[in-house]
Order: C-alpha cells, then structure tokens, then sequence
C-alpha cells in the first residue's frame, strides 16, 4: 500500500469515493504499533479528505487521530470533539456511538461545573454557597457524578476532571 500513498481509493471506475489510501495506511501503523508513521499518515488522511470534501472520511480520520493520541491528551480530544460533531450533523451513527464509547460519559454543563469545584477542593457547603444550589443538591449533583463516572469518591473525581482539562 506504500506505493500509493498520496492516493484516493475508489472502488470501481465511476464508483463512490472510498477514502484516502494514507487513512488506511494510518489505521495500519497505529495497529502496529508505529506511532509516528501512523501520525504522519493520519493527518495526511485528514489534509486529503478536507481537499476533496469528504466529510465522513474527514471525521474518520479525526477518530483515528484521537485514538492514536488518546483520550488524555488535549488534542486527540479535540479530534474526537470533532469527529462526534461531524458524525452527527451527518447522521453517521455507528461512528458517534464508537466516539461516545471511546471518550466515554459526558457530563452537563452543571454537572462539568460541580467537578471543577470538587477538583478544586471545595466542600459541598461551598459549592452551595457558591452557585446559591441547597447543599442536597450538591450532593445529589456529586452522587451522580459519581455514578455515572463510576468513580467511588471526590479525589478519583478531582483525578479525572484535572485529567479532562489539562493538556
């Protein structure tokens, strides 16, 4: 496949456009281990699918990047922001379903907020005090966060939320 790097596969002559050869070239070399040749054919495959207006390749190519990258990393977020967006402004359902799973649960915007405050070591009394919520509330916002994260206690969620937001 190396010699056609640079190419666009097309199945049959007159048949419906298949993909930049390097996005195949990428998925082969992150299997395999080779980081840097799959990076390097990745964002190839990316470059390729915008010139040619291809959106669905566009957002495989940014799934492929994120997971190449990992969901730690600001930037393979950002490709796997990116990748949702467009899976679902185009209706490509198995690929958000695979991005949601891949990224894992989200949280509200109140419930991102609340995180942020536990990372920062407040109480929930404070974090009451500070968004004028009831303390139960907080505690239930806290619970549920919990839960969903499947974390079992303020620090594992401070951990994961500092994880979200730093690079």
């Amino acid at each position: 496949m190396l010699p056609s790097d640079g190419l666009h596969a097309i199945g049959l002559a007159y048949g419906p456009y298949n993909c930049p050869v390097s996005l195949a070239l990428g998925r082969l070399a992150r299997l395999t281990g080779r980081t840097e040749a799959a990076h390097r054919h990745l964002t190839d495959a990316l470059a390729a699918a915008r010139r040619v207006e291809a959106r669905p390749r566009v957002a495989e190519a940014h799934f492929e990047l994120a997971r190449l990258l990992g969901p730690r990393n600001k930037a393979g977020r950002d490709h796997a922001d990116a990748a949702l967006d467009i899976a679902r402004r185009l209706g490509m359902a198995p690929l958000g379903r695979a991005v949601e799973a891949w990224v894992g649960p989200t949280l509200t915007v109140r419930e991102n907020e609340i995180a942020g405050l536990v990372a920062e070591g407040l109480t929930n009394s404070r974090i009451a005090a500070r968004l004028t919520l009831s303390e139960r509330t907080v505690e239930n916002h806290v619970s549920r966060i919990l839960h969903k994260l499947m974390l079992d206690s303020r620090t594992a969620l401070a951990v994961w939320h500092r994880s979200r937001h730093t690079g």
